[in-house]
């Protein structure tokens, strides 16, 4: 079964544009000699007070995340296909994009805006706790993990 190691999530602080995530996928020899394709699936969410229970459902090369309380969904990484390709592991890295560039400047997509509603420090600054769940599916099994939470300041949009 393929294995996730070292998932780290980076979200800038202040202007976050992007999400990045980066991680390693382990393949066993058996695994390596089959040469499979695996699906690479990653969803990032915000946590509000602690991080809630989840479901997670695997079909084939579909997954489905249910958040079962007040953690908010912000958005799928863009789907990756890989196979070992006669390698055991394999680095992998995903961005989700965050804001985007309009006349009015960066203006934060819907699902962060709603996320990021709450208080502000003095600095127009509200922080805000981020974490990716990433699962590998083959033909065979998923692997699932999540990865560290990280902090970062989220500037005020707008008026």
């Amino acid at each position: 079964m393929a294995t996730l190691r070292n998932v780290k999530l980076d979200i800038p602080n202040l202007y976050p544009q992007f999400a990045t995530l980066t991680f390693e996928v382990r393949f066993s020899p058996a695994e390596v000699q089959l040469d499979l394709d695996y699906y690479v699936h990653a969803a990032l969410s915000e946590r509000d007070a602690q991080r809630d229970p989840y479901i997670i459902w695997t079909n084939g090369s579909a997954t489905r995340v249910q958040l079962t309380k007040d953690d908010d969904f912000i958005g799928y990484f863009p789907t990756q296909k890989i196979s070992p390709n006669g390698q055991s592991r394999r680095s992998i890295r995903m961005s989700l994009q965050l804001s985007r560039t309009s006349s009015e400047g960066l203006v934060p997509i819907p699902r962060v805006n709603v996320a990021k509603a709450g208080k502000y420090d003095e600095g127009g600054n509200n922080p805000q706790e981020y974490f990716a769940l990433v699962q590998v599916n083959s033909e065979l099994a998923p692997a699932t993990v999540f990865s560290n939470e990280v902090r970062t300041d989220v500037i005020r949009f707008g008026s």
